[in-house]
Order: C-alpha cells, then sequence, then structure tokens
C-alpha cells in the first residue's frame, strides 16, 4: 500500500512540474484531436488530413528534445543579449571615465553620462525581459 502511494504520490508531482510549453502543447493536440472529431462526423476527409498532418507536426515539435532545444536556445539569445549590454555599458563607461580624466567640458562629460545612463536602463531591460 504505502508502494502504491508513493507512486501515485511521484506521479502527481511529475504532472504538476509540467512546463508551461508542455501544458501549450498539450492543449494545442486536444484542440486538434476535437477537430479531428468534428471532421470525422462531417467525414470531410480533407479536413481531416490537414488535421492530421497539423497533429503530426505539433507531436513532432513538442517532443523533450525539441522544447529543451528551443529553451536552451531562448536562454543563449537572452544571455547574449546581456553579454551585449553589459559590453556596451563597459565601453561607455570607459569613455566617460577618459573623458573626465582628461579634463574634458561639461558638456562632452554630460553627454557622455547620458550614454552611460542609458546603457545601464538598456543592460536592466535585457536583464528584466522573459526568456523566450
Amino acid at each position: 500500500m504505502k508502494l502504491f502511494v508513493a507512486v501515485a504520490l511521484s506521479m502527481c508531482l511529475s504532472i504538476a512540474h509540467a512546463s508551461p510549453e508542455t501544458d501549450a502543447c498539450d492543449a494545442h493536440r486536444q484542440s486538434l484531436e476535437r477537430q479531428m472529431a468534428i471532421a470525422l462526423n462531417r467525414d470531410d476527409t480533407a479536413q481531416l488530413d490537414s488535421l492530421q498532418a497539423a497533429l503530426d507536426k505539433t507531436n513532432a515539435e513538442c517532443t523533450p528534445e525539441a522544447i529543451e532545444q528551443r529553451s536552451s536556445g531562448a536562454l543563449k539569445r537572452h544571455n547574449d543579449a546581456i553579454a551585449q549590454a553589459r559590453n556596451t555599458l563597459r565601453a561607455w563607461e570607459g569613455e566617460l571615465a577618459r573623458a573626465q580624466k582628461k579634463g574634458t567640458d561639461q558638456l562632452n562629460i554630460a553627454a557622455w553620462q547620458r550614454k552611460v545612463n542609458r546603457a545601464r536602463a538598456d543592460l536592466d531591460r535585457a536583464i528584466a525581459r522573459p526568456i523566450q
């Protein structure tokens, strides 16, 4: 009995940890299957074939490997955007420091400071942007 409860609990936990993308895949599959049932009742073979092709495509795109590949690609793009924003910020901070050290006039220093502030805001946006 304890084994049964443990197995049931582990199954519930694995279902509870389904990803949003997995949930979207399941919802899309169910929608296609409902449409296929309607097409079958209408004896609409053309629509049934089209829906079957869409279901096959969904099944191919919703494998754990495909989902993982998309997720890792999105994470890489997110990290690349953050790295690029950090590099830009460092470059503008360097230019600002050189201008201040050189004794450049206040108008030029203020312009470099605005660039630094914009680069910081861009970095903050890149970090806050959801991974997609």
